[in-house]
């Protein structure tokens, strides 16, 4: 739940900065490179996790491995400003507030955004489920510690998804 939380209330916010700052042409590489930053953590969460949780205890790994975070988001919080909407085209964005009763009604008289969004919840479902049960299956099928998993887990997933969006940038 922390992580939708996280997501729901980091992502947006990001991509409205990213899209003010950068101008059309440039803007699906800052995505993407904004992205990559998921892959690189996952990097990182697994590498050292696995080897912390390992070395001395899954508390420890927990701490260590979710400190940085809250650092960064200090940091962020208190020297990030947001940007001037519209700044990246030149162009007036009207700040009239549109009630959240009128968006999701146009949302949903649109049958593709239906679909679409039905699409991407069966495959967060899929997506999250199948991560969240790949190590202890790893751990019990297959004998791996956890040292060796993440190892394993943030190359393919951590290294492997980072040339991905590197490719897309």
């Amino acid at each position: 739940m922390g992580v939708g939380v996280g997501e729901a209330g980091g992502s947006p916010p990001a991509h409205s900065i990213i899209s003010d700052i950068f101008p059309p042409e440039r803007r699906a590489s800052a995505l993407a490179f904004y992205s990559m930053g998921v892959n690189i953590g996952i990097l990182f969460g697994f590498l050292a996790g696995g080897w912390l949780n390992e070395i001395f205890d899954w508390r420890t790994a927990f701490f260590v491995v979710g400190e940085p975070g809250l650092i960064i988001a200090l940091i962020v919080r208190y020297t990030l400003r947001e940007p001037i909407r519209g700044l990246s085209e030149q162009r007036q964005v009207e700040t009239r507030t549109v009630p959240f009763s009128n968006v999701l009604n146009l949302l949903m008289s649109r049958p593709a955004f239906k679909h679409m969004a039905f699409g991407a919840a069966l495959n967060a479902f899929a997506g999250y489920s199948t991560s969240s049960w790949t190590a202890s299956f790893m751990i019990r099928s297959h004998g791996m510690s956890t040292g060796e998993l993440g190892t394993w887990l943030a190359m393919i997933m951590g290294f492997g998804g980072a040339v991905g969006f590197s490719r897309a940038a």
